[in-house]
């Protein structure tokens, strides 16, 4: 297993455990507020106006009933008072043990890290290469055209037609992508900001639609 799965692994257990401890004392708290309403409700209406019952009619059932529920539940709520504090403490110390644990993986996933992005940077390099390869490759087309158009320049000059030769390759692509339109979707260059926007994953599907008309070879 990689340092990077282990690192997987731990977090995730570290959530699940997290998460499992928070849904525990948030069960507990809200049975604790509603443990609290019923109790001063008893105590406030229910149990004044059963006592008032027995007082006046001489029937005590009620009353025995509502002070029997209120004993149950006041024991329950303190049993849950203390869970609670006991379910906080535990969320401390597991936070506070998962985060010693951390160092344990920090050095090595670091190490890991440097390693396989030296060998992502390196892959990188590699497919520029072989745009750069490709780019030279393709460019022959504009040296054909372009010594053919001088010859015929050569030949216009040397006619008395024309004073001068003028034939040069011209980069019809953009240096800008708003300008991308003007010149048949056609934009080689990436700025260093462009770079950092797909090493980062910060670029927007349509940054990158323009080239989405070239993505298979056979229509090229």
């Amino acid at each position: 297993m990689t340092v990077k799965d282990s690192v997987t692994a731990f977090v995730n257990d570290y959530n699940e455990k997290l998460n499992q401890l928070n849904e525990k004392l948030q069960s507990c708290s809200n049975r604790i507020e509603e443990l609290q309403y019923e109790i001063r409700f008893l105590k406030e209406k229910e149990v004044p106006e059963a006592t008032t019952i027995r007082v006046l009619q001489g029937d005590s059932s009620l009353e025995k009933k509502l002070k029997k529920s209120l004993s149950r539940f006041e024991e329950e709520l303190q049993e849950l008072l203390e869970e609670q504090i006991v379910l906080i403490n535990a969320i401390k110390q597991f936070k506070y043990q998962s985060g010693e644990k951390v160092n344990e993986f920090a050095q090595l996933l670091k190490e890991e890290r440097r390693l396989n992005e030296d060998k992502a940077y390196s892959h990188m390099m590699h497919f520029k290469k072989l745009y750069v390869d490709e780019i030279r490759k393709q460019s022959a087309v504009f040296h054909e055209y372009k010594d053919l158009s001088l010859q015929l320049e050569t030949i216009e000059v040397k006619a008395g037609i024309k004073k001068n030769v003028y034939s040069t390759i011209t980069d019809n692509t953009t240096k800008m992508p708003p300008h991308i339109s003007g010149y048949n979707g056609y934009y080689l260059a990436l700025t260093p900001n462009e770079i950092q926007q797909l090493i980062n994953k910060t670029f927007r599907p349509s940054d990158v639609a323009y080239l989405d008309k070239f993505k298979h070879k056979k229509d090229l």
